[in-house]
């Protein structure tokens, strides 16, 4: 990890400790109406921004059909054991 995830991971924890902070402070204060609004919104704030910034970039895709897979490999080697089998 670098300096930039460990800045952003605690920027995001305290995004998440102030949402619940303010959401106490507003159900305090008899505001219930917003205090279930404030939670959820600073709770997902936090969860799309780490998505954004640590997932988002990540490349989940198969491999192209001109690339071997593993599968291949193994359909190959079943082949080649059944032929010298013969």
């Amino acid at each position: 990890m670098d300096r930039v995830d460990l800045v952003t991971g605690l920027a995001l924890v305290v995004l998440i400790i102030l949402a619940g902070i303010l959401e106490n402070m507003f159900q305090s204060a008899g505001l219930t109406t917003l205090s279930a609004f404030v939670w959820p919104v600073g709770y997902g704030t936090a969860i799309i921004t780490a998505w954004y910034i640590w997932f988002s970039p990540l490349d989940f895709q198969a491999p192209d059909s001109s690339e071997e897979t593993v599968w291949e490999t193994e359909t190959v080697d079943a082949q080649e054991r059944s032929a010298e089998g013969e």
